[in-house]
């Protein structure tokens, strides 16, 4: 009974830091756009715009809805995840092939960034023709939601390593994706945090990245879908002020359907 209770307490505090967590960074992060609605509203409403001005103030408009939906996007996502509801669309693809669609607009976006420009590099090593089945669009979210991430917080000019090659050389070994970041934004002690709802450091909340703490959440379970597993480790660097985040995806190369 004592150990009974004990776990009930555990699970009621862990639900309480979630609940808070969800309420510090949902104001957080809804606060700025919700202001330039306002704004945009008062200033519509107090005087014509010439047709630049117009442009301009629903451009802001435009920004700020999209930076809503997002976030209610993510929330929505988490919502179905957690619902158990989701299911898999198992069929057979290149691996390379679809490695490179999900990264191609990553890294046009990524150069297109002058201030902070970032080189994603990928070092496939497995057969071109290397096939995979599995659910295309949950390994697409996966995917695209880490290197989300690597860009949020790398280090400006820096380069994202993507890596593939297969736990040993048997034939229907696990695929193992890595993808490392340099960052400014990490330690040892709090990588087991990462995978946690609505979780974000203190510091990368006052340097205003933008985010509610979902991505990584959503991605663990969509790699759990996936009958794989995911793990992240935090690496010291020769330059005390920056470490190499490094996560690490282990996924079958054929997904059962059971």
């Amino acid at each position: 009974m004592a150990k009974y209770k004990k776990q009930l307490d555990k699970q009621l505090e862990w639900n309480r830091k979630v609940i808070y967590n969800m309420i510090t960074i949902m104001s957080d992060q809804t606060r700025n756009p919700l202001a330039i609605i306002k704004m945009v509203i008062t200033v519509l409403r107090s005087k014509e715009l010439s047709p630049e001005d117009l442009i301009k103030r629903l451009t802001m408009l435009e920004e700020a809805w999209s930076k809503l939906n997002n976030i209610n996007e993510k929330i929505l996502q988490l919502k179905h995840l957690k619902s158990q509801d989701s299911s898999c669309n198992l069929v057979s693809t290149n691996l390379k092939e679809l490695i490179d669609n999900i990264t191609h607009t990553c890294q046009s976006k990524w150069q297109e960034d002058a201030k902070n420009s970032l080189t994603l590099r990928i070092d496939f090593s497995l057969q071109p023709k290397q096939l995979i089945i599995t659910d295309t669009q949950h390994f697409t979210n996966i995917i695209e939601e880490l290197l989300t991430n690597a860009g949020k917080f790398s280090v400006p000019n820096s380069t994202v390593t993507l890596e593939v090659n297969q736990e040993n050389n048997s034939n229907n070994s696990p695929i193992i994706i890595t993808l490392s970041n340099l960052s400014e934004y990490g330690c040892q002690d709090n990588t087991t945090e990462f995978f946690e709802p609505f979780y974000r450091e203190q510091i990368v909340i006052d340097s205003g990245i933008p985010g509610i703490g979902v991505g990584l959440n959503i991605v663990k379970d969509l790699v759990e879908l996936l009958q794989g597993k995911i793990t992240v480790h935090c690496l010291p660097t020769e330059n005390p002020k920056h470490c190499k985040i490094v996560f690490r995806l282990v996924l079958p190369q054929s997904l059962s359907s059971s």
